[in-house]
């Protein structure tokens, strides 16, 4: 995440880099975060921003809690990782609230957000299923579109 710009109301927009929580936050995208005053207030499946070892910032899903010692850590994971990691409360400095890249804009909280984050903390059949209903939906919308317009498919070679 980089290039933080102020925008009231204590939230801000910072810019996302890395691809570890596809298809959720592709490269490239804007995030609205907000500053985190309380970690007791976060959910599993919130989108939380941390910093990282290198000291630099990081955006994974909540996906668990622990409790050792007295210290409360999160258990976070990028919806694109296959491990999941444990980060010290401390360390967890903004929720993201919106996500916008390019044509897309979204709310965590909005439907498409909670349903992201419902496919993101499924087990693998549940994943494959809903990747499935969603390949089946999309190539259907693209064949009416493509009905409703007429496109024609390109060819390489001119027709005689």
């Amino acid at each position: 995440m980089n290039n933080a710009a102020s925008s009231g109301d204590n939230a801000r927009w910072v810019r996302a880099t890395g691809a570890s929580m596809l298809p959720f936050i592709p490269p490239g995208s804007r995030l609205k975060v907000i500053s985190v005053e309380n970690v007791d207030r976060l959910c599993v499946g919130d989108v939380v921003c941390f910093i990282d070892e290198t000291g630099g910032g990081t955006a994974h899903r909540v996906v668990g809690f622990e409790n050792s010692g007295g210290r409360k850590s999160f258990i976070l994971k990028g919806d694109a990782a296959w491990q999941t990691e444990e980060v010290a409360a401390d360390s967890i400095v903004f929720q993201i609230l919106e996500i916008r890249w390019r044509w897309l804009h979204y709310r965590c909280e909005s439907l498409v957000g909670k349903s992201v984050a419902q496919l993101a903390l499924g087990d693998d059949a549940s994943r494959r299923w809903v990747r499935g209903l969603l390949c089946r939906l999309w190539t259907g919308a693209l064949f009416v579109v493509r009905t409703r317009r007429k496109i024609i498919p390109f060819r390489s070679k001119p027709q005689k």
